[in-house]
């Protein structure tokens, strides 16, 4: 994935009307049984085991001593922007995670739990050569472990990202050696012979999502349909096009039995703003995903409209969402979870969702590190509710249609579009402000399902 330099600012924090944005102390979700059903949402960890200078002794150590190892290693310091994340904000993270979870019924793990260029910084580590495959294994073991004790009790549900690897970026390998561990060490998946059995195949799987008791959650390896996977030549052989199957079966068994569908993705379908505005002239396609799945996908979403809830994804660290529409009627809608690396040079950041009774999500909250950037962030950035989304924006919830109001409203008003650029980057107010300046990319963006869409949209303004 890509990075953006180093960042040196002072934040800004943004005060709120009583219905606006709501900082302060981050508050325990309220999850009423047969009401709304609260949902931890977290992505892009990106945890670097090599930051601390600990690795040698991680790669000796069993993962049930690993903290033992990196509190002994810590200096208490976050990493600056442009940095994956320390083990300083790592255990940051995960305490927060653990006191707003209380009361949610799951939580989804958005993909990418190491760091970028894995490969590269175990080899400049000076660890043994050669077992690089199994220290990325110990190191997302390891992450996982910290979220499971951080909610114990919670089923906790995980994507894998395009950096949760080991043989490389975008290069998860079908039926390999890490999807046949890590099927192992996700509970979820473990406990279900199914589940195990396709996620050991290509990193997919279905389960009961526990929200209600007509709910199943599918949870896609979508790396499979990413320009940048290493795919089979032979397109019947392609494990994009075997998920792709699969999914739409799913989706089919789904609308014949009356169950209602939420997907889990790492990689969001639709146009990628920030590819966009390398394009200077728009030659595109621009899409987060190969143009051909990326266009299947959505048909199969358009398809099953009634069936599909809501979608999740992550990947761009950035908070953000989709909303697709046919014919001048919205149809999907994509929640798009911020990072807790500030890589990208976002301030750290996770949320939750409110879903109803009807499966549309009633509410986002967001939780941001709003003092990360700034001085002494290391000894006072405390993490706050940076804010609600309908609390924010006036909407009742995030329906499409309501959702696509949304984003009409951030297109034509100033102040609208201000809001939603500082919520982007969780708060850092430096690079809102760099992004602000290709505003058209960013709202056509929301709205568009593919190239040609977004096209129409923000290439006509050049």
């Amino acid at each position: 994935m890509r990075k953006i330099k180093s960042f040196v600012i002072i934040q800004v924090l943004f005060l709120a009307l009583c219905f606006g944005y709501l900082y302060g102390e981050p508050q325990k979700i309220a999850d009423e049984p047969g009401k709304e059903a609260a949902v931890l949402l977290v992505s892009d960890i990106h945890f670097d085991p090599f930051a601390d200078g600990a690795a040698k002794e991680l790669e000796k150590t069993d993962i049930s001593g690993w903290s033992t190892v990196l509190e002994s290693k810590k200096d208490g310091k976050f990493p600056e922007y442009g940095r994956d994340t320390n083990y300083s904000l790592l255990s940051s993270a995960i305490g927060e995670i653990s006191r707003v979870s209380a009361g949610a019924r799951c939580a989804i793990i958005g993909g990418d739990m190491i760091c970028h260029n894995f490969e590269a910084k175990y080899s400049l580590s000076g660890c043994d050569a050669g077992l690089c495959p199994l220290f990325a294994l110990k190191t997302i073991e390891f992450v996982s472990l910290m979220l499971k004790r951080a909610m114990p009790g919670i089923p906790v549900y995980y994507v894998t990202g395009n950096n949760d690897s080991d043989s490389g970026d975008y290069n998860i390998i079908p039926g390999g050696a890490m999807l046949g561990a890590l099927s192992s060490v996700y509970d979820t998946v473990s406990t279900d012979k199914t589940a195990s059995r396709d996620f050991k195949k290509g990193g997919y799987y279905e389960l009961p999502f526990p929200v209600d008791d007509k709910s199943e959650l599918i949870v896609l390896n979508d790396i499979f349909w990413h320009k940048k996977h290493k795919r089979a030549d032979d397109a019947r052989d392609a494990p994009g096009a075997a998920e792709m199957k699969w999914f739409a079966g799913e989706l089919d068994a789904a609308a014949k039995n009356g169950k209602s569908v939420f997907v889990a993705m790492h990689i969001p379908p639709g146009i990628d703003a920030y590819l966009a505005s390398k394009d200077r002239n728009c030659h595109g396609p621009d899409g987060f995903l190969d143009p051909v799945y990326n266009r299947e996908f959505i048909g199969l979403i358009y398809g099953h409209r009634e069936v599909v809830k809501s979608i999740f994804a992550g990947h761009t660290h950035f908070d953000d969402f989709r909303v697709f529409s046919d014919a001048g009627k919205p149809f999907a809608t994509v929640s798009i979870i911020p990072s807790i690396s500030p890589v990208h040079g976002n301030n750290p950041a996770f949320e939750t969702a409110l879903l109803e009774s009807n499966g549309e999500i009633g509410d986002r909250t967001v939780y941001n590190l709003p003092g990360f950037g700034g001085k002494d962030a290391e000894t006072n950035a405390k993490w706050a509710l940076e804010y609600t989304f309908c609390g924010a924006y006036g909407c009742h919830d995030l329906s499409p249609a309501n959702l696509y109001g949304v984003a009409e409203s951030i297109v034509k008003n100033p102040d609208m579009f201000e809001k939603y650029i500082t919520f982007y980057t969780a708060g850092n107010t430096l690079l809102s402000s760099i992004i602000k300046q290709q505003s058209r990319i960013y709202e056509c963006a929301m709205t568009s399902g593919g190239f040609d869409e977004y096209a129409g949209c923000a290439c006509s303004f050049k």
